[in-house]
């Protein structure tokens, strides 16, 4: 049977994962991933990512149980974003993401100061306010956070193991983002599977994820090394929809824990 071998979120989007034993569920997925974003401090307000700005790799985004975050990047001072603060006088603005406009709370002047000198660009951080409602591809009743489409991204150890047979040097697992990594399954079961039951949690199938040049981005180093692992992927995982790799799944529990080591039921 397969298990979960381990467990990750991105508290600001397309930043560096932070790896855990266990993460609780809620209406937009795993409690505390991906409820931040960079945007653009241009009045269009859109979504600041790796596929322009591969050094986003190297910041650190730390949740705190108060439900702030802790920034830090190699080279500056780390940098405090209090959430109770903000939204006790929010302030709002528009965010624009994968072509629609949602509605974000911005974290003010310093962290945005902070976070534009470390990109060389005038960008602001925004979280999630008590307004926000965002559905999933999928659906109209079901909702995700600053994610690209779906709350939770699953991919198995043995996929990547099968891909860094095919290539000249390994990747790692951190350059495709996932959720929940799972082990004792073969290669691409992932994507047969259409409800599964982890604990006391059930998630769908959403569909196969489409990879971009994100993935040639090195996690560690922040920097772009050609075009692997997206040519050999293109090799053997080109569909209709583009090179797929992992398979995006939907809480369909929206509470409930996950942690590692647990089973992996098919339904």
């Amino acid at each position: 049977m397969p298990i979960v071998e381990s467990l990750h979120i991105h508290p600001v989007k397309s930043c560096r994962a932070h790896d855990l034993k266990s993460f609780e569920l809620d209406r937009l997925g795993p409690v505390n991933d991906r409820r931040w974003m960079i945007i653009s401090a241009k009045p269009d307000g859109t979504a600041i990512t790796q596929r322009a700005h591969p050094r986003l790799a190297l910041l650190q985004a730390m949740p705190n149980p108060d439900q702030s975050i802790t920034l830090s990047v190699p080279g500056f001072e780390s940098i405090d974003v209090e959430r109770a603060e903000l939204e006790a006088s929010p302030s709002t603005r528009e965010a624009r993401l994968w072509g629609k406009t949602l509605p974000a709370l911005d974290t003010g002047n310093s962290t945005a100061e902070w976070l534009s000198q470390f990109l060389e660009e005038d960008v602001r951080l925004v979280g999630i306010p008590e307004s926000y409602k965002r559905f999933t591809s999928d659906s109209k009743t079901d909702q995700t956070a600053f994610t690209d489409g779906f709350p939770i991204l699953i991919i198995s150890q043995s996929s990547l193991d099968e891909l860094n047979h095919r290539l000249d040097f390994p990747v790692e697992m951190q350059r495709f983002r996932p959720n929940i990594v799972i082990g004792d399954c073969g290669p691409f079961e992932e994507d047969s599977w259409n409800r599964i039951r982890i604990g006391n949690t059930i998630l769908r199938a959403s569909g196969s994820c489409s990879r971009c040049i994100l993935t040639t981005n090195d996690p560690f180093s922040g920097t772009r090394e050609g075009r692997e692992p997206l040519a050999t992927l293109s090799q053997y995982r080109k569909t209709e929809k583009g090179v797929i790799f992992g398979q995006n799944y939907t809480n369909e529990s929206k509470s409930g824990r996950i942690d590692v080591g647990m089973r992996i039921e098919i339904l």
